[in-house]
């Protein structure tokens, strides 16, 4: 039940009150876009043959995204992010670094690796928008 206010007015020399719900009196306020956000995260940890490896692939939509790669080895890791028509992002992610990439789409995460240690191990965290 909503509260009511008592409001007073005088009409010829007669003094009248009335109450009138609270609710007629607020401010509509427009609601806020909720953006939908998604966190996907998982562990590298494969062999340092050079080979890539699908982590991550898209089903239906393409969605804006942060993708974050984390080197925990000793050897050099190579992220290609492929977006739509073909294009892409290559970047090298050395021993001990974090590299976050800003992409427009993202269809697929693919991570290469190269060293003497045999196992390259680390972490990716994707954030869609």
């Amino acid at each position: 039940m909503a509260r009511s206010k008592t409001n007073t007015i005088q009409v010829n020399k007669q003094i009248v009150k009335f109450n009138y719900p609270s609710s007629c009196r607020k401010r509509v306020r427009p609601r806020k876009k909720r953006r939908i956000r998604e966190n996907i995260c998982g562990k590298i940890f494969q062999l340092c043959d050079d080979e890539p490896k699908t982590y991550f692939t898209a089903v239906n939509s393409l969605h804006p995204a942060i993708v974050r790669v984390d080197n925990r080895t000793k050897g050099k890791m190579i992220a290609k992010i492929i977006m739509r028509r073909r294009k892409q992002i290559v970047g090298t992610i050395r021993q001990g670094q974090q590299v976050s990439f800003s992409v427009p789409t993202i269809r697929k995460l693919l991570i290469s690796c190269s060293g003497d240690n045999g196992v390259c191990n680390g972490a990716y965290r994707i954030s869609l928008r």
